[in-house]
């Protein structure tokens, strides 16, 4: 028979860290930015560009008819 060393143990508690409050904007002051950039079309614009360096898959090309 061959001998193998016990598996090490790890705590699943390993790395906990507690929570913390985030500071966070006004929500006044994040809504008339939202606005002053272009509201709701630019965020819509933004997330219609491909990313920087990532190639668009073959779904992303509309069929020809």
């Amino acid at each position: 028979m061959t001998e193998t060393a016990p598996a090490a143990f790890r705590s699943a508690l390993e790395g906990y860290q507690p929570y913390t409050d985030e500071n966070t904007v006004n929500w006044k002051e994040a809504n008339d930015n939202a606005g002053r950039i272009g509201g709701w079309r630019e965020y819509a614009k933004e997330a219609s560009q491909p990313e920087s360096g990532a190639r668009p898959g073959p779904g992303a090309v509309p069929a020809k008819p």
